[in-house]
């Protein structure tokens, strides 16, 4: 395996020998035409009207539902949320949700409430396809609350949508009453001796007008509301510092949760009252289980789930004899709801399970992994392929619904992604390639080395010309990791963060590789027997910052590299290099961190990366003459981008903690 190697300026330590890059003239920025919507939000609650047809509202005001249609298994719409005059930036979030037959209600909940702004109660007669707000909560108590935590109406087949009676239970012992199917909402004051520390987050109803409300935050608090009536319950022994769940199998009993794995049962008799905290047993040998989310579809029966994947189910709610049957479930979901036997799930990164045996068996129809890199449009017609450390995601809808193939596989680290149609992918990961046709059964091949370490960075050129650098070694496959990879010397010179490749070149094969400041050039030919030679030199990308990902457009010699402190760097020729700082004008402690880079074509590139706890992106359409910038705010999971797939000009898709798909209006041509 023969290698030629060539050092610019003599070696590494004198790179910065090398012609200076040149400073480009300040980019000017433009306005945006780019809007980002994340996928990937916290879903709070779930509520269904009927089994299959179903809705799950949660992070920033999204909502995902079950239109019960074969064409469209899950849909997504977004309310607009009522913000606060005087801080309109503070996040707003749905936190419950209530359907029936001719309705959806749901409440939301600022995460920095204040007594002059509180929650609104949102209304949709289309099964969560469209909303209209109709009312915030008025003040209610002696501390004047107005901030809602949870949404039910109660079960009465007699009700109609004038008269359907619903409920919210929320902070510092709210409650309200309406009796119009959410149409106008009423507080429901507490009694005088109700302590400073009451306070409700969760509601259920046993009978139309027969509700308990439970919550606590230093303490627990619950009570009993008949009508317009709150009565105070005593805390029964066991059941400390909050209860965790609340739920009511029939007219005449409830069962709440909390403590240290306890659980109890209150009977609507003529005085209502906790009964003896008992704990939890998954088998007659095991106790201290909590449950953080209950239902009780049907009387006597309820489901509950740990939050640590296990699900806990009873037929003989009340009999102490009796233990829970334990069964394992997704530790992602975070709320729950049950039609007789049909239950839905929901939680973080837009989680949408389903059981069809009431919790015996969890499947996931939705949920966002953490990605490091994406795959949109072309041969994939729509489709969007993902991948990350432990997870390989399919998205058919763009990227705005995802399914795992393979989940929490463990370090596989995806470094590249080589896809002919939507099905027919292959996956370079740090220590081995998988390939399939299907999305479902995967075939391995060979990485690129055989170490504890495995690969640090890879690319492909073609469907089967790939190549990984790590350490002091460039690898090399001409049939996508069927045999094992070639190797040729590489300068020792670390750290390396990434490769680019420019696409389809192999005449010769032509990389860039990031190393610290600077940019080292290969060039890549066969010899004789057809096997690589490597040549590599430096570039004058003598970056002030620290230089973290690179791309470059097809069909040109046109690349662009970005990295810390809002350092972007574009070239023309591969060689000589031009460097700014995006956004201009900004501090330096106010700069992004670029992590990614992406270039789908001539002059389009985007680059994105983190500033604080925001995301942000920077996109141009000529070089970075001039660019447009992104900030994209309360994404709640970790901040940052790690990668893009573009399906135009127009339209693009951004991965990391979460996905955002990025649409510009109106479309440039």
């Amino acid at each position: 395996m023969a290698v030629l190697l060539v050092l610019v300026a003599g070696s590494a330590q004198a790179s910065s020998q090398a012609a200076v890059p040149a400073a480009a003239a300040p980019a000017t920025e433009v306005p945006s035409g780019w809007s980002w919507t994340n996928y990937g939000p916290e879903l709070m609650s779930v509520s269904c009207a009927s089994a299959g047809t179903c809705v799950a509202v949660g992070q920033s005001g999204a909502v995902l539902r079950a239109p019960n249609t074969d064409e469209v298994p899950l849909a997504w719409s977004f309310v607009d949320l009522v913000k606060n005059p005087k801080a309109p930036t503070d996040p707003v979030d749905l936190v419950g949700v209530t359907c029936s037959d001719t309705s959806c209600l749901a409440v939301s909940a600022p995460l920095n409430p204040t007594v002059t702004y509180g929650s609104w109660v949102y209304r949709s007669t289309d099964a969560g396809a469209t909303w209209a707000a109709v009312q915030q909560l008025p003040v209610v108590n002696t501390r004047k609350t107005n901030v809602g935590s949870a949404i039910t109406c109660a079960g009465d087949p007699t009700a109609t949508a004038d008269t359907r009676r619903c409920y919210v239970a929320g902070a510092d012992g709210g409650v309200w009453r309406s009796t119009d199917d959410g149409r106008t909402w009423a507080g429901v004051p507490l009694p005088r001796t109700a302590p400073a520390t009451t306070s409700f987050d969760k509601i259920a109803c046993a009978a139309p007008d027969l509700c308990v409300v439970a919550g606590g935050d230093d303490m627990p608090s619950s009570a009993l509301l008949r009508g317009t009536t709150v009565t105070l319950l005593d805390t029964p022994a066991g059941i400390d510092k909050r209860f965790a769940a609340l739920a009511c199998d029939g007219p005449s009993r409830c069962v709440g949760t909390g403590g240290q794995g306890n659980y109890t049962v209150m009977t609507m008799d003529a005085t209502p009252t906790w009964g003896t905290a008992r704990a939890f047993r998954k088998n007659p040998l095991q106790a201290g289980v909590t449950v953080t989310v209950l239902v009780c579809p049907v009387q006597g029966s309820c489901l509950g789930l740990d939050g640590d994947g296990d699900a806990l189910r009873t037929d003989a709610l009340g009999d102490p004899a009796v233990p829970w049957r334990m069964r394992p479930a997704p530790a992602i979901i975070s709320a729950l709801t049950c039609v007789t036997t049909s239950c839905v799930g929901v939680g973080k990164a837009a989680a949408w399970y389903q059981s069809f045996d009431v919790g015996g068996g969890f499947g996931r129809v939705n949920q966002v992994a953490e990605f490091d890199l994406a795959v949109c449009g072309g041969a994939l017609d729509g489709a969007c392929i993902g991948g990350g450390k432990e997870n390989i995601g399919r998205s058919v809808t763009g990227g705005t619904l995802w399914t795992l193939p393979i989940a929490d596989r463990g370090a596989f680290n995806t470094k590249a992604i080589r896809c002919s149609t939507s099905l027919d992918c292959a996956f370079f990961g740090q220590f081995e390639v998988l390939v399939t046709d299907d999305m479902s059964a995967y075939r391995p091949r060979f990485g690129p080395v055989q170490s504890a370490t495995g690969s640090e960075t890879q690319t492909c050129v073609t469907d089967t010309v790939c190549v990984s650098v790590n350490e002091s070694v460039v690898y090399t496959t001409f049939d996508g990791g069927r045999t094992q990879w070639s190797s040729n010397q590489f300068p020792k010179v670390r750290p390396m963060s990434g490769i680019a490749c420019l696409p389809g070149k192999t005449d010769p094969v032509t990389c860039l590789v990031p190393v610290k400041y600077n940019v080292l050039l290969g060039t890549m030919t066969r010899d004789a027997q057809g096997l690589p030679q490597w040549l590599w030199r430096w570039t004058n990308a003598d970056a002030d910052q620290l230089i973290s990902a690179i791309d470059c457009a097809p069909g040109t010699t046109t690349c662009a590299a970005a990295g810390v402190s809002g350092e972007v760097l574009t070239t023309t020729n591969l060689v000589d290099w031009a460097q700014q700082t995006i956004p201009v004008g900004v501090p330096v402690g106010s700069l992004p961190d670029y992590t990614s880079v992406t270039c789908p074509q001539a002059g389009f590139c985007m680059v994105g990366g983190k500033q604080g706890v925001q995301s942000v992106v920077a996109s141009t359409l000529d070089g970075f003459t001039t660019y447009s910038y992104d900030k994209i705010g309360d994404l709640r999971a970790a901040p940052g981008i790690s990668g893009f797939g573009c399906e135009s000009v127009n339209r693009c898709v951004a991965v990391g903690s979460t996905v955002l798909v990025g649409t510009r209006t109106p479309p440039v041509g």
